[in-house]
């Protein structure tokens, strides 16, 4: 039992650490850039096994696994967000943020509604799967927020904005790709405000999709801030390609965003994201649940 019990230990080990490896090819081809997405599961998942693995063996190959997984540890602390975040003070106006998924079934949009319109201090926000009733139910809004502008996607609904202040002559919409963006005046400043939702991660179309909004992305005028849901990790190629082709970085840190229900257990998933190019941020966190199987990413920007 215990011979078959180490057999299966190493078995994992060797299965785990080629999908993390591959996860760091990911530039080479994007079915590596699925596997990248579960960098943290299959981490954490490695670390188990390693634990176990320490009480079975003895003598020099436990200080290679103790350095293993202090190098693990390492990795971690660098991806993770930090628990404390510097105090900045804008200079001359700040901007509240919302990047939202609906979620296209979702019953409870006035939980958003709500929200919006009496408990927070929003003054910008992108959105992914709204349907036609969702819409309806945000232009009821227009009294806070009169700007808004809305880009067919898929079966799932299109993305959206909504802001405070007013969109210039500037903007776009990709009908079908998942792109809709306008440049905003807040009267101090103006920037392209982004609402981006991708596809699926290979074999789904996430890879041709990027291709193809990569050449409008390299055409919107900065500076810019651009929140979506990516359906692929932070530290993912795919979220790199969209920040090479906008000229942005993506905000560091990790935020669960979204629960999936799997066979064996629920997982959570980093797959929301803002990025911005020039602005210095104040704070990003994961908000409350608000009707939908994502939670809503709220960060705050110095618009200086």
């Amino acid at each position: 039992m215990k011979k078959l019990l180490y057999k299966i230990i190493i078995t994992g080990l060797i299965f785990l650490s080629i999908a993390i490896l591959l996860g760091f090819l990911s530039f080479i081809h994007p079915l590596f850039d699925s596997l990248t997405h579960f960098r943290i599961h299959f981490l954490i998942i490695l670390v188990c096994l390693l634990i176990v693995l320490f009480f079975f063996i003895s003598g020099k190959m436990r200080y290679a696994i103790v350095f293993i997984l202090l190098s693990i540890a390492l990795y971690m602390l660098y991806i993770l967000p930090s628990p404390v975040i510097a105090s900045i003070i804008c200079k001359k106006e700040r901007i509240e943020m919302m990047q939202f998924n609906l979620r296209f079934d979702n019953n409870h949009i006035d939980k958003l509604k709500t929200y919006l319109s009496k408990e927070s201090s929003i003054d910008v926000a992108t959105f992914q799967e709204v349907t036609y009733a969702h819409k309806a139910k945000l232009e009821e809004l227009k009294d806070k927020y009169p700007y808004q502008a809305y880009c067919e996607f898929a079966t799932v609904g299109g993305e959206m904005i909504i802001s405070k202040y007013p969109f210039t002559n500037n903007g776009g919409c990709i009908k079908g790709q998942g792109l809709v963006w306008r440049e905003i005046d807040t009267g101090n400043k103006k920037f392209s405000l982004v609402s981006l939702h991708l596809h699926w991660p290979y074999p789904y179309g996430q890879y041709n999709q990027i291709t193809t909004l990569s050449k409008e992305l390299e055409q919107i005028k900065g500076p810019i801030i651009l929140g979506g849901d990516f359906n692929a990790a932070p530290w993912s190629h795919a979220v790199g390609r969209i920040a090479n082709a906008s000229h942005s970085r993506v905000i560091s840190g990790v935020r669960w965003s979204i629960k999936v229900n799997t066979p064996i257990a629920p997982i959570w998933l980093p797959i929301d994201h803002v990025l911005t190019s020039d602005f210095k941020v104040v704070n990003i966190i994961v908000g409350d649940d608000l009707g939908s199987d994502h939670l809503p990413i709220l960060s705050t920007f110095c618009i200086d």
